[in-house]
This record gives structure tokens, C-alpha cells and sequence, in this order.
């Protein structure tokens, strides 16, 4: 007998209602992901220098572009909130953008620990407003202390099963965090941390009792596993350049779509002037911080680059998502967890 509508859907197994809810892109990236995890015992045995010249290049290809479109980003924000053109002006804008960047560069100078921390307490945040975006979900859905603390969940898979490779490079930042990660070395103890917070975010959103954030937890627990089994830079590669980017190019491709007509082809012909400039911009902070082939000077070097160009990104992305959240009808949500029901 064939059913159909809300009977067919409730005649689904459980695994395949969970990834009702997440999009297709994020089902390739993460069956991706997964694979790299199995075969890390491979992946490890890669040399050092191959897996940097791949981070390099992902990070021109993917991680770089998903910042470059920002000032489109920031119009189709306030052309979806009926803002003044006044506010939409690009030296307007560039203005803003550069001041928040010069700022965090001095912080930067004057203060390197208190703006890595700034830094990670921003990525947390930025993390999360991507990661658990879920078409229909109402915006109130996810709060501030859910995000903070998905955001850390995913630093902690990043930082405590890599501990002899993040402790060099964060000695000179976080000597408190530094020390932690070299207790870890010894014990390996510690590596239970980011498991027992992945328990404990999985309980918080079962609590919710949304359905549709049943998909987070499956997707969490699979970047988790991939992050945690991968190398550093291989772990990195992924979550940050093809993970991360590759979904935020998604909605903002989406967004500019909606606000503008824009076909995916000119996404990506607007996106190659700012990241040309961007990658000019890094490769200066680079040979200011004197020429090396130290990998994790260049690491560090790469690190706080990234962060100066976060911190204006972040506040133009957060308003998109919010914006897209807040546009989405809540009964559409209340539809799909009936159905699922």
C-alpha cells in the first residue's frame, strides 16, 4: 500500500526524519567530512608542508571569498529592512568596516591576549549563527547562552585532541589555555571535555522539545567525530574553509538572489575583487611580521589576520541571519513538527 502526505512521513525511520532537516549541502559536506575521519590513519601520514599548501589554497578558494561579499551582504540587509539609502552607501559602509578592523589590529598590538580572546569568543558566536541555522525555525529559536556554548563545544574538539600542535601557538596569547593543553599531552584526560559538552548540548536541545533540532544534534555529532579524529591542519581545512565558507556562500549566494537577482556566476565574479585584496592584506601582515617559514608563526600570523577581518564580517553576517530568521514564517516550522509528529 502506498501512503501518502503526513502518513507517508510518519512511516519514516527515525535516522532518515533527522536529516529531513538538513539541507543537502550539509549532508554532502558532512558525508565528506565523515569519510576524511575513517581515513585519517592515511591522512596522518601526509607530510606537514602538503597539508599547509592545501590549507593556502582553500583558504583563496573558499575561506577568503566568504568575507569578500560583505558590502553586498550589508545593501541586501537594509534593502530587506527598508532602510535609507544614506545607510546604504558603499563609502558609508567602508568606513564603518575599516574603523571596526583598525581597532581590533591595535587591540591586537596593545593587547594580544585580550584580543584572542576577544577572537575565540567571536568565531564561538559567528560558529554558531551558521552552524544552526534551520529553514523555519522561528528566530527565537537558538539564544545567546546556546550559542556560546556551541561555539566552544566546536573550539574544544578543535584545540584539546591536538593539544601538542595548539599549545606551541597559543603560548604566546593564552598561556592559561597553553598550560591546560599541555597537561592534556600527559593525561589525555582532558580529551573527555569535548564529549561530555557534546552530551551535554545534545541533552539541552532534546529538552527543547523541537524536533527539527533533533538534525542539529545528529550534524553536530558528526563535525565533532570528523574534527576530533582529523589532524590539525586537515581538521581546520575542513571545518573552517569548506564547512563554514561553503555554507555561508550558500545563504549569501541565496540572500543576494533574493535581494538582487544576482545568479550564482556574478556571486562569484563580485566576490574576486575583495578577496584579492584581502589575500594582499594578509600576505602583508605576514612580511611585516617578518618573512619565516615557521609554520606556526604563519599560523599565527594567518590567525590574527583572519580575526581583523572577522570581527566586521561577523556583525554583516549575524544581521543577515537574523534578518532571514525573522522573515521566516513560524508556521512553518509548527507545520513541519506537526507532520513529523
Amino acid at each position: 500500500m502506498i501512503l501518502n502526505g503526513g502518513q507517508q512521513i510518519k512511516k519514516l525511520t527515525p535516522i532518515f526524519k533527522l536529516t529531513m532537516t538538513i539541507t543537502p549541502l550539509r549532508k554532502t559536506l558532512l558525508s565528506i567530512g565523515f569519510a576524511c575521519a575513517l581515513c585519517s590513519p592515511w591522512i596522518k601520514q601526509c607530510p606537514q608542508f602538503f597539508w599547509q599548501i592545501v590549507l593556502l589554497i582553500f583558504l583563496a578558494l573558499f575561506g577568503i571569498p566568504h568575507g569578500a561579499l560583505d558590502h553586498f551582504v550589508h545593501r541586501g540587509n537594509n534593502k530587506r529592512s527598508n532602510k535609507t539609502p544614506e545607510k546604504s552607501r558603499i563609502s558609508t559602509f567602508l568606513g564603518r568596516y575599516l574603523f571596526m578592523m583598525i581597532i581590533y589590529a591595535a587591540i591586537w598590538w596593545l593587547f594580544p591576549k585580550i584580543a584572542f580572546l576577544l577572537f575565540l569568543m567571536i568565531s564561538a558566536f559567528h560558529f554558531a549563527d551558521t552552524d544552526l541555522i534551520i529553514d523555519g525555525k522561528s528566530k527565537n529559536e537558538h539564544t545567546w547562552p546556546e550559542k556560546a556554548f556551541y561555539g566552544i563545544l566546536i573550539l574544544s574538539f578543535i584545540f584539546f585532541p591536538h593539544a601538542e600542535e595548539v599549545s606551541p601557538i597559543l603560548s604566546a596569547w593564552s598561556p592559561l589555555t597553553s598550560l591546560i593543553l599541555q597537561i592534556n599531552i600527559g593525561h589525555r584526560y582532558l580529551d573527555l571535555t569535548p564529549w561530555i559538552m557534546l552530551l551535554i548540548w545534545s541533552v539541552w536541545q532534546v529538552k527543547q522539545n523541537n524536533y527539527p533540532g533533533y538534525g542539529i544534534i545528529l550534524q553536530t555529532w558528526i563535525l565533532s567525530t570528523t574534527i576530533y579524529f582529523l589532524p590539525l591542519i586537515p581538521a581546520f581545512i575542513f571545518y573552517f574553509t569548506v564547512w563554514h565558507s561553503m555554507i555561508s556562500l550558500q545563504s549569501i549566494s541565496t540572500h543576494l538572489r533574493q535581494q538582487f537577482s544576482f545568479t550564482a556566476r556574478q556571486v562569484f565574479l563580485k566576490a574576486i575583487p575583495l578577496s584579492l585584496l584581502s589575500l594582499c592584506t594578509i600576505s602583508i601582515f605576514l612580511w611585516i611580521g617578518g618573512l619565516t617559514f615557521d609554520f606556526s608563526i604563519i599560523f599565527m600570523g594567518t590567525l590574527m589576520s583572519i580575526s581583523i577581518l572577522t570581527l566586521p564580517h561577523m556583525e554583516i553576517m549575524n544581521t543577515m541571519y537574523y534578518d532571514i530568521k525573522k522573515s521566516d514564517p513560524v508556521s512553518k516550522n509548527n507545520e513541519l513538527q506537526a507532520t513529523l509528529q
